[in-house]
């Protein structure tokens, strides 16, 4: 069970949370957030413990400095990296579609007609990136919040870790001169498939 995009407050996450609720969906966004008399849905996500918080960590739905707040607060076992991405990702910029919506996506960020901010076009490889370069997180965190958190959450248990016995998912990186790390090669079930 998870919250989202709510304006609950925060007694009512907490009491979502005695019914099972041990995840927020998209932490900041599209939800009550925090405020000095009520800390709201993103507070629950941020103080409570055992609940597992969602970022999208492209720069545009939620600023370097929040994220690395949230970093700071939750530490790399509370937090879960998401793309929220729609079918535009990896596409030319330009008008697309989300959930029969026209979209408009320009400058990296993905907007409906209103100019609401409609989905992402960030892929995961910038998530990982994004969340050491906002938070100076190490490499080992980054992999633990961009899949081992996930793959614990869920019950998956050939997922998360490279061991003997588990799916052979992984993928494998170059740390550049610049300490960007590159994508080079996916391993799914064993099998590579090139960058």
């Amino acid at each position: 069970i998870s919250l989202g995009h709510t304006a609950a407050d925060y007694d009512t996450a907490a009491e979502a949370m005695r019914r099972g609720a041990h995840h927020v969906t998209h932490l900041y966004n599209a939800q009550r957030g925090l405020n000095h008399r009520e800390p709201g849905v993103t507070g629950y996500g941020l103080l409570t413990d055992g609940v597992k918080a969602e970022m999208i960590c492209d720069g545009i739905h939620i600023k370097p400095k929040m994220v690395y707040m949230a970093y700071k607060v939750k530490g790399s076992d509370g937090i879960e990296l998401i793309t929220d991405s729609m079918r535009a990702k990896g596409m030319p910029e330009g008008k697309s579609e989300l959930g029969g919506q026209t979209a408009y996506v320009k400058d990296g960020t993905a907007r409906l007609e209103d100019g609401t901010i409609a989905g992402s076009v960030l892929t995961y490889i910038d998530a990982f990136r994004n969340i050491m370069k906002f938070t100076d997180a190490s490499l080992k965190e980054a992999v633990q919040m961009s899949s081992g958190n996930q793959a614990k959450e869920f019950g998956l248990t050939q997922k998360g870790e490279i061991t003997v016995g588990k799916d052979a998912d992984f993928v494998i990186l170059e740390n550049s001169q610049d300490g960007n790390y590159e994508l080079k090669k996916t391993i799914s079930m064993g099998e590579i498939i090139e960058a």
